[in-house]
């Protein structure tokens, strides 16, 4: 089972966007019902956030797209220093197989490591509102 909060959140009836520069970049806690922006310094309640509701279907695709966005930025970003991670240290090897088996290991740790963020996100939510 997976701990996806885009699967789970009530929040997630709508994005948010902070009132001040537009951007989604928003953390808020539902019970205390406090909002702030991670791109400038405005905070405030999340009822002064900026919304644009979301249908349910939508709501369900927000992890397909959060996770789409982490394969292009974060698994992108670090292929080249893990394939060549992978082959100094013998866990593939250099010929006509090099690059499929390291995409096959990569692939399987981006998919383990984005569970995993899901999973420690779910936790350092239950511990604030404790």
């Amino acid at each position: 089972m997976t701990t996806d909060p885009a699967a789970t959140s009530p929040a997630l009836d709508a994005l948010r966007f902070c009132p001040d520069c537009g951007k989604a970049t928003i953390n808020w806690n539902d019970i205390a019902g406090s909002a702030s922006c991670n791109s400038c310094p405005w905070q405030g309640s999340i009822k002064d956030l900026l919304s644009q509701p979301v249908a349910a279907e939508e709501a369900n695709n927000l992890s397909t797209l959060a996770r789409q966005d982490f394969v292009r930025d974060v698994v992108g970003a670090f292929t080249p220093a893990v394939m060549r991670w992978l082959l100094k240290w013998g866990f593939v090897f250099a010929g006509k197989h090099l690059r499929a088996d390291s995409l096959r290991i990569i692939k399987a740790g981006s998919n383990a490591f984005y569970e995993a963020v899901l999973k420690e996100r779910q936790a350092i939510a239950s511990e604030q509102q404790q």
